[in-house]
């Protein structure tokens, strides 16, 4: 599964010599982890026979309308799509999967029922950081990147195929989503 974490490494100690607010043993005990990478541990979660990540993949202005469940888990945080009073309409649930992963990272994979498309895309939330001289913004994805560096999900049958053994996803042909929540 290093595979899923090329380039992160560098990235990842960055952001944690970043953050002032981490204590020193907490600093050396996360970059620790990263240099034992091989090891990584994965929690997979997975739903069957639902929606999947349905909407338009390039969108990246925020939706008016239902349907653009993708915008809302990869491109916004702390809202959702969900109207009030709507089971989890503060997009919080999306930000747990960041906060149960150690680095801080997971990966999806979906299935939609709208058009069958299929396709792998993974995020990770650090801090904000320099490496070789360069300030990173906060967030770094596991995807293909659009010529104006927009992330786009990965819809190689061979990544797919991949993930699927990697993180062992039961997901075959139903529509839905699978999520390995990196530790």
């Amino acid at each position: 599964t290093k595979k899923y974490m090329d380039g992160l490494e560098a990235h990842f100690k960055a952001s944690v010599d970043a953050d002032a607010d981490a204590k020193p043993a907490v600093r050396n005990e996360l970059k620790s982890f990263i240099d034992d990478i091989d090891s990584l541990r994965y929690l997979l979660i997975e739903d069957f026979n639902t929606n999947g990540l349905i909407g338009d993949v390039e969108r990246v202005i925020e939706p008016s309308t239902s349907g653009e469940n993708f915008y809302w888990f990869f491109r916004n945080e702390g809202k959702s799509g969900k109207k009030a009073f709507e089971a989890g309409s503060r997009g919080v649930g999306k930000q747990t999967l960041h906060e149960a992963s150690e680095l801080k990272s997971f990966i999806a994979y979906s299935i939609r029922n709208t058009d069958k498309k299929a396709f792998v895309m993974g995020k990770t939330v650090l801090t904000s950081h320099n490496f070789d001289g360069t300030r990173y913004p906060p967030r770094g994805f596991y995807a293909k990147r659009r010529d104006d560096g927009l992330q786009l999900p990965i819809e190689d049958q061979a990544v797919i195929e991949s993930y699927v053994t990697d993180f062992q996803s039961e997901r075959t042909d139903q529509s839905g989503l699978s999520v390995a929540v990196l530790s």
